[in-house]
């Protein structure tokens, strides 16, 4: 019911004001007004024994009694833009957020039975000015990542309540203690894996009951060089100090160091084992002054383009003979056995006009023979060649010679025989003072 207005004139008594019985009326009808609301206030809220409103303030005076909003039917309990509806908060202004914060340094929590779900139709964005700590009641409960595809990444706990994101040599902890959340450098240990023998039925022979594997990081955080090297480094039985096994580096370049296993087909551009070189169609070795050695296990060959060549060395002076069938062996080749004859050769410089010495040989084992004897003029550019046949009876020497020149003119030497002491002696003499090469081969016949 709208108030109703006393009309109290312009002036005391002037008579333009309401009369006295109509002035009261209205008096009666607010006060009516007036008790019938308090009433109502009153009877539904029972303001008197349940709640007291002081100032802005709605409080219980009951103890440990509840305030109940209670809409009617479909009604919702409205306050500014937030909206309750049953156990519903929303805002219920278009478009607009709705913020849940705390007081000062006071905490928000959000406590379940049992799980608690975040769901958006696009992202679910937490951006807080400090960490961001997700801590499980228990020291071993997990956190888990969904993916859309039904897996998840799990940040595993450790049953010491610390957290690990990523293995390193001194540990990465997630949130516990002091650990620090840090990417690795160059050629620092990501993690070591142990083998050791716990029981005596454990198979271990690839390492060694004390060996370790070791990953090491291939990022070069600090220049362009991404994934510089990824390298596999082990230690094995009784050593200390940890080597090189398995090593790609940001070319592609793969070296393998140590006994290694290829089951299948390797394809690769270079392969360097050791210190051997396999690259295109050429295998070789890449130490200084190192030889290359290919060898067959036991009885077996080497075979190359097709020829099988024996595991063994041959005794000396033995020759590789094959079997027309690709199967090479070392035979022993038979010298030829002269016995009635004897061949060599030899060389001498003569720079001498005078009759010089060019071969001897003892006249009482050797009869005759047969000298070619080839003469190089260098200075002059000049050669001959001599057949030279020769003959004694232990007192005088006789020869014949045919020669061929090479240019026209005087011959380069001339040729005698004689005997002198044990000797028998084929001499020549120069026709120039130039020095000139003879070299010989003769055949000669026992006596």
């Amino acid at each position: 019911m709208v108030q109703k207005v006393l009309n109290i004139g312009n002036n005391a008594n002037d008579g333009t004001g309401d009369d006295l019985r109509s002035a009261m009326t209205k008096v009666d009808a607010n006060f009516t007004e007036l008790f019938t609301d308090v009433n109502l206030l009153t009877a539904n809220f029972q303001a008197g024994s349940q709640l007291t409103i002081i100032g802005n303030e709605i409080a219980s005076n009951a103890s440990n009694a509840d305030i109940i909003l209670d809409p009617n039917g479909t009604g919702n309990v409205l306050a500014c833009a937030v909206q309750i509806h049953d156990n519903e908060i929303s805002s219920y202004r278009s478009n607009e957020n709705l913020l849940i914060q705390a007081n000062g340094t006071g905490t928000l929590e959000l406590i379940g039975g049992d799980d608690i779900w975040m769901t958006a139709t696009d992202d679910i964005k937490i951006s807080p000015n400090d960490n961001i700590i997700l801590a499980p009641l228990t020291g071993s409960g997990d956190v888990y990542a969904f993916l859309l595809n039904g897996t998840k990444m799990i940040w595993e706990g450790h049953s010491t309540g610390e957290w690990e994101i990523m293995h390193t040599a001194t540990g990465v902890n997630g949130y516990l203690q002091t650990g620090t959340a840090v990417l690795p450098i160059l050629n620092e240990k990501l993690w070591t894996m142990n083998v050791n023998g716990h029981s005596t039925t454990a198979n271990i022979t690839s390492f060694g009951k004390s060996g370790t594997l070791e990953f090491y990081a291939g990022e070069n955080w600090t220049t362009t060089a991404w994934g510089s090297e990824f390298k596999i480094t082990t230690t094995v039985a009784g050593a200390v100090v940890p080597a090189d096994r398995f090593i790609i580096d940001i070319n592609g370049n793969t070296t393998i160091t140590g006994n290694t296993a290829i089951t299948g087909t390797l394809t690769t551009s270079q392969l360097d084992v050791n210190h051997v070189r396999i690259k295109d169609h050429s295998i070789t070795t890449n130490a200084s002054n190192a030889n290359l050695d290919i060898s067959a296990h036991g009885t077996g060959y080497v075979s190359l383009s097709g020829l099988k060549y024996p595991s063994a060395d041959g005794t000396a002076n033995q020759l590789l003979k094959t079997d027309g069938a690709g199967n090479l062996s070392w035979v022993t080749v038979a010298t030829i056995t002269l016995t009635e004859s004897a061949a060599t050769d030899g060389t001498t410089t003569i720079a001498s006009s005078t009759a010089t010495n060019v071969d001897t040989f003892a006249h009482a084992t050797y009869r005759s023979g047969k000298y070619i004897v080839q003469i190089v003029d260098v200075a002059n550019t000049k050669y001959e060649i001599h057949e030279i046949l020769v003959l004694h009876d232990g007192t005088t020497a006789f020869f014949t010679d045919t020669l061929v020149k090479s240019t026209s003119g005087s011959t380069l030497a001339t040729f005698t025989t004689d005997i002198s002491g044990s000797d028998c002696r084929l001499r020549a003499t120069g026709g120039t003072a130039d020095s000139l090469v003879y070299k010989f081969y003769r055949n000669l016949i026992e006596a």
